[in-house]
């Protein structure tokens, strides 16, 4: 049968079309022949409907993965072989597992993809997953008393429910309108699936708390070096975790504890608050060591000094993730160091340490500047990437009990 070039209108002309470019690419046509003005003309014809099906509107990223995977003769264990795991290329396909940033660059580039199908489609993933409420997320919220089993759709979630559940309209809308799916982009891990759902949950429950505390009125000025150095000091003191909010507060900031939601990765989140744009620092407590609680707060603090505004009402953090750090962790990270342990005094004591730092010498340093010793013992076990030392001196199981009332209730 005689093949007849023409433009290419649906699916079945295209793979006719393909199979006709793989056949007269394989016959091995010499320069200035027939078939390879036939090839060129051809090669056109599939650019172009593939440029149209790829760009018009929004494309489903699955679908065009299946497509490529397709049109190259790749099978799942090729994906797999690309994504070096058959569990991740079987989850993938099936849209059991949100696909990473890294995987979307290594798509991208292998499957001859643009990446703008890929990041224009992650707030379609976010809406869609509404509805991810499992068995496990419900079990969960009525543990912690979120919901009522009563409460449990007999559907899908949708916004009708959610808005009985979740009754405070202000809260409602900053956490589960459609302005707020871009914050989710920044939650996309490489090993691990977030939930949005479970997030959001989390997000409107942290808001509900906060309108629940009392603070004064928030002024940037006054978070002065020297005010937030006095902070800091606070941990040095015998009830200084459970005092710090209370310090918090007078300076117009205010802090929630809300245990973690699986699925949800986060160790805390600056925000401002709906209407009345108060700061909130909220925080999960996922690993219950006073370092890494004075840590948190400080590193939330950058954020409310230095990113939060009209702009940017939002940020979650997963301190986890060091290798995916933005421009916004980075400075975040250094400010919570600096304010924590002044640069100068660091490096001092650090150089002298030469690698080997007691107890004792942990305990000195402290006591000189004012602060806890976990402060101290914590940024050691950072910077020497050894988590086998001083861990009888970062604090553990002491944070979580400062916090019993807000945190297990």
């Amino acid at each position: 049968m005689i093949y007849k070039l023409k433009v290419i209108k649906d699916e079945r002309e295209y793979r006719q079309a393909l199979a006709k470019q793989r056949e007269l690419m394989e016959s091995g046509s010499e320069l200035g022949s027939d078939d390879l003005r036939r090839l060129e003309v051809l090669t056109v014809l599939i650019e172009k409907y593939e440029k149209e099906r790829f760009e018009i509107g929004n494309p489903d990223p699955i679908e065009a993965i299946k497509i490529r995977m397709e049109d190259k003769g790749m099978k799942q264990r090729d994906l797999a072989t690309l994504l070096s795991s058959p569990t991740v290329a079987s989850e993938i396909l099936s849209r059991k597992r949100n696909l990473s940033l890294s995987m979307m660059r290594l798509l991208s580039k292998h499957l001859d993809i643009p990446v703008k199908i890929f990041l224009n489609h992650i707030p379609e993933q976010v809406k869609k997953q509404k509805g991810m409420l499992s068995r496990a997320l419900i079990n969960e919220l009525v543990k912690k008393g979120w919901i009522r089993e009563d409460d449990i759709p007999a559907r899908e979630v949708n916004d009708e429910w959610l808005r009985e559940i979740f009754p405070q309209k202000r809260f409602y809308d900053f956490t589960f309108g459609t302005g707020n799916s871009a914050y989710f982009r920044r939650q996309l891990r490489r090993n691990a699936t977030v939930n949005p759902l479970a997030l959001k949950i989390w997000q409107y429950k942290a808001l509900e708390r906060g309108a629940r505390k009392r603070s004064g009125d928030y002024d940037r000025s006054r978070l002065t070096v020297a005010k937030l150095r006095e902070l800091a000091r606070l941990s040095g003191e015998p009830d200084g975790v459970k005092n710090s909010g209370r310090t918090l507060a007078e300076l117009g900031i205010r802090l929630v504890i809300l245990p973690h939601l699986k699925k949800t990765h986060i160790d805390g989140a600056a925000m401002l608050m709906p209407e009345s744009n108060t700061p909130l620092i909220a925080l999960t407590l996922r690993y219950d060591r006073v370092d890494h609680f004075w840590f948190s707060l400080f590193h939330e603090l950058g954020h409310i000094i230095k990113h939060l505004g009209e702009k940017r009402r939002l940020i979650f953090d997963d301190l986890e993730i060091l290798d995916c750090e933005t421009q916004e962790e980075r400075e975040a990270n250094e400010f919570a160091r600096d304010m924590l342990i002044p640069n100068r005094e660091w490096q001092k004591f650090y150089r002298e340490g030469k690698g080997d730092y007691s107890p004792v010498s942990v305990e000195k340093f402290a006591r000189k500047l004012g602060i806890s010793p976990a402060i101290v013992a914590g940024r050691i076990r950072y910077e020497t990437n050894n988590y086998r030392i001083l861990s009888q001196t970062v604090g553990y199981n002491q944070v979580r009990k400062a916090f019993y009332e807000e945190y297990f209730r």
